[in-house]
């Protein structure tokens, strides 16, 4: 694969820390911490952090990657995305009027600004009246120029850190230092929290983890080591209710 600017290229798992505004002045993502809280964000104490991003991954929109491709290692930089390549134009054909009778069947909370799935769509509502409800299927962002100032602070090299930087960027950021893992001989040990253990959305992050780990490392096996004890067990029983455990989404 051809290699940019600072030796980056696709496939490279890069450490960015970075802060995105919308065009009328909007924080809508960030790495940093200080900055979310002078935005008046909630967020919990070392929350937010730079985070790993697998370029070639589409896990950003297509004009901030194409930056980072471009990067210089340790350098601050900004560019301007347009919304062709952000969350794309407002397309209006995506917003539709809905009796508003049809949708309280349904029990669909009416307030404009009110995230909402309907037929298997996520859209917002952005108007009530008291016949209708108008409903916006578009990308939240969609139509915005974004702004992005950034930088890479790193490329992430060998198979332990890399490893480690896939289950932030596959599950979060946050929760991965908990996380233990080794590799010894081109496999590789992850110990899983316990509260990772319960979480359905864990499950969901180790299928689409182990196939990165495996395209874009040189691993040739992973054990994933989940221990949970009687006493987290009952804790959990007791915070979700009966069976709650059983009822948790299993692997496939």
């Amino acid at each position: 694969m051809p290699k940019v600017s600072d030796g980056l290229s696709e496939g490279d798992i890069v450490l960015v820390d970075f802060e995105a505004w919308t065009d009328d002045g909007e924080l809508f993502d960030t790495t940093r911490q200080d900055l979310a809280l002078e935005e008046g964000w909630d967020v919990d104490e070392d929350e937010l952090r730079p985070m790993p991003i697998l370029l070639g991954g589409e896990r950003v929109v297509p004009g901030f990657e194409q930056a980072l491709l471009e990067a210089e290692v340790g350098e601050e930089s900004e560019v301007e995305v347009p919304p062709v390549d952000a969350f794309g134009k407002h397309d209006d054909n995506r917003v539709r009027l809905y009796p508003r009778s049809e949708l309280e069947k349904r029990d669909i909370n009416l307030q404009p600004g009110a995230q909402v799935e309907i037929e298997g769509q996520r859209g917002q509502i952005v108007q009530t009246t008291a016949s209708r409800v108008r409903v916006d299927f578009n990308h939240p962002m969609a139509g915005k120029t974004l702004e992005y100032e950034y930088e890479v602070l790193e490329i992430i090299e060998g198979d332990q850190e890399k490893l480690e930087a896939l289950i932030a960027l596959d599950y979060a950021v946050s929760k991965a230092e908990d996380f233990q893992v080794t590799v010894e001989d081109g496999e590789a040990i992850v110990t899983v929290p316990d509260e990772a253990s319960f979480d359905s959305q864990w499950f969901m992050a180790r299928h689409r983890l182990g196939h990165d780990v495996f395209e874009h490392t040189e691993l040739d096996g992973v054990e994933f080591r989940d221990e949970v004890t009687r006493e987290q067990m009952e804790e959990h029983d007791h915070g979700h209710g009966p069976g709650a455990a059983q009822a948790a989404p299993q692997p496939h």
